[in-house]
């Protein structure tokens, strides 16, 4: 079955988590009672929410790992919907606010020692690479037409530039 994980969306309280291990652990029980093989799997949560951000730490000592998805999560925090041309000005990842959020998340999962990663546009930003990394990120999730670009970056901080 290979390396799977689960990771949960819009998560906004602990019992969200709480309440989905139990059912992961009630199936797989089912399944073993049954004698139906069954593999384990990571459960993670992605962090889109205010909420999630502020109760990380909390998380971060429930699950395997975190996914931060700076596309939403900017929305949220920014009160500004992103399809909405009059307030698209506020989705900005690099606001103070945004990039706190960002990092309080990394600090929480990196002192759980769970694995802290992204998706979304900023993910493949290469002037915003340097910052995640020193964060704590160690997983980015980008298109296709930003992994040379995230690449590059990557390889001239390896090499000290």
């Amino acid at each position: 079955h290979g390396n799977i994980k689960v990771m949960l969306p819009m998560v906004s309280d602990i019992s969200e988590v709480t309440r989905s291990r139990a059912l992961v652990d009630e199936c797989a029980a089912e399944l073993k009672a049954e004698g139906v093989p069954h593999a384990t799997f990571d459960l993670g949560v992605m962090i889109e929410t205010p909420a999630a951000v502020l109760i990380a730490p909390a998380l971060a000592r429930e699950v395997a790992f975190f996914s931060i998805g700076t596309n939403d999560l900017t929305q949220y925090i920014m009160a500004a919907d992103r399809l909405n041309p009059t307030v698209a000005k506020l989705n900005d990842v690099t606001n103070p606010a945004v990039m706190s959020a960002i990092e309080l998340t990394a600090r929480a999962g990196v002192a759980a020692g769970i694995m802290v990663g992204m998706c979304g546009e900023a993910a493949g930003r290469p002037d915003l690479i340097p910052a995640f990394v020193k964060m704590g990120l160690t997983e980015l999730s980008m298109s296709p037409a930003s992994i040379q670009r995230a690449k590059k970056t990557i390889t001239a901080m390896a090499a000290g530039e």
